[in-house]
């Protein structure tokens, strides 16, 4: 079993902001990160990726993607939703009684695999949060994501809203040709 290396000069990156916004930067010793893995068993196949994170040049961004859920169809087509979020400190100043706040981007999404290619991402709903830096908790959030698909093949989504105090449940299905407005079951 011979391995194959990812990289033979790698190390962690750690950056620390104190209460004053001063920043400092620490770093790892140097490490080799190795796969030793063998290509997967049969019936496994390879990985494949499915999403991508779009590139963000803005400062003090980060993004990515969650809580995928996946359900297969009576025809054998995968059924995938799943989060993207994107937090963003871009106005941020050293100056804090001038600190606009931060932007918090949740947007879901669903794809379906058809034989071997996947459907583009439909975005089935945003929710964004203009927040004040000390006030986090008023942020809304998307979590519990779960997916079901019916007898006639549609999807269907469910998922809890959450803003630090209160948590509610949406819903939503795909008719066979367009996705319905999401729906607030909890009330």
């Amino acid at each position: 079993n011979s391995a194959s290396y990812a990289s033979t000069n790698a190390r962690i990156k750690l950056t620390v902001t104190d209460g004053n916004y001063n920043e400092t930067a620490v770093y790892s010793p140097y490490f080799t990160v190795r796969d030793a893995s063998l290509p997967p068993p049969l019936p496994w196949t390879t990985p494949e990726r499915l999403t991508t994170v779009p590139v963000i040049s803005t400062p003090y961004t980060s993004q990515g993607h969650d809580s995928p859920a996946i359900e297969t169809d009576s025809l054998g087509n995968l059924h995938m939703a799943y989060l993207y979020t994107e937090d963003s400190d871009a106005n941020y100043m050293a100056d804090s009684s001038s600190y606009p706040g931060r932007i918090i981007t949740y947007k879901l999404y669903y794809a379906k695999r058809t034989g071997t290619s996947w459907s583009s991402p439909t975005l089935i709903k945003t929710i964004v949060n203009n927040q004040d830096y000390l006030d986090l908790e008023g942020s809304t959030r998307i979590e519990s994501l779960k997916i079901a698909v019916d007898l006639n093949n549609n999807p269907h989504l469910v998922w809890c809203e959450y803003n630090g105090n209160l948590s509610e449940v949406y819903y939503t299905y795909n008719n066979g040709s367009s996705w319905q407005t999401p729906v607030n079951v909890s009330n």
